[in-house]
């Protein structure tokens, strides 16, 4: 076989692996979402006041959208986690979990964006400062309006946020509806060049829509 034919054939091996790589699923998390809610869900009547509170990842939810432009047109892309977990002093979302309107975009999202699929990027953390004591302090069945200071990690990277919004009291449960802007720029995350997608913003906005329990 010549040289040429050698290295024709080794570029279609080469092509053919970074295809299969780009195209296969996307890793499943790393715990099913019944075991990530478990330790919520099996509280029971005789946890004392003192007791942590916790993610509820069944009632919770998490999301971001960013702006770009598709196909010659204005679009808003949006991602919906369907993982999170934690309590007061971390909430977690697992980033394998973001799906939006295309698989593709999704396989983007997880492999080369935020690299997800690696152990250490799993998850998209919150760490807040002073959440437990306004849990405690919370007593209002209606929306409160807050902001909650802290640390957020996103692919090994941490920086100061603020999430602005409102917290609620229902029955045993608190419901911490806020959200903040981060830029990609910071957490350096930069967006593969897709044909389709002629510009994608830096700012991403980050919503958050979480239930506590004890």
């Amino acid at each position: 076989m010549s040289k040429f034919s050698w290295a024709i054939g080794a570029c279609v091996v080469v092509a053919g692996a970074l295809v299969w790589y780009a195209m296969r699923p996307i890793a499943a998390p790393s715990a099913p979402a019944a075991e990530q809610a478990a330790p919520a869900a099996t509280e029971t009547a005789t946890t004392s006041a003192s007791a942590p509170y916790k993610v509820l990842n069944t009632d919770s939810a998490a999301e971001f959208s960013i702006d770009e432009v598709l196909r010659g047109k204005p679009f808003t892309a949006v991602g919906t986690a369907s993982v999170i977990e934690g309590d007061e002093t971390a909430i977690r979302v697992n980033a394998r979990t973001f799906t939006t309107d295309s698989q593709g975009r999704d396989r983007m999202i997880a492999r080369f964006i935020l690299e997800s699929e690696k152990p250490e990027n799993e998850f998209v953390e919150f760490r807040p400062a002073g959440l437990a004591a306004l849990l405690a302090a919370n007593v209002e069945a209606m929306p409160v309006p807050i902001e909650i200071m802290g640390t957020l990690m996103i692919r090994g990277v941490a920086k100061p946020a603020t999430f602005r919004g409102t917290i609620e009291r229902k029955g045993d449960m608190h419901r911490i509806v806020a959200e903040t802007k981060a830029s990609r720029a910071d957490f350096g995350l930069t967006i593969p060049s897709v044909p389709s997608v002629a510009s994608v913003a830096d700012t991403v906005t980050l919503k958050a829509d979480i239930v506590f329990g004890q």
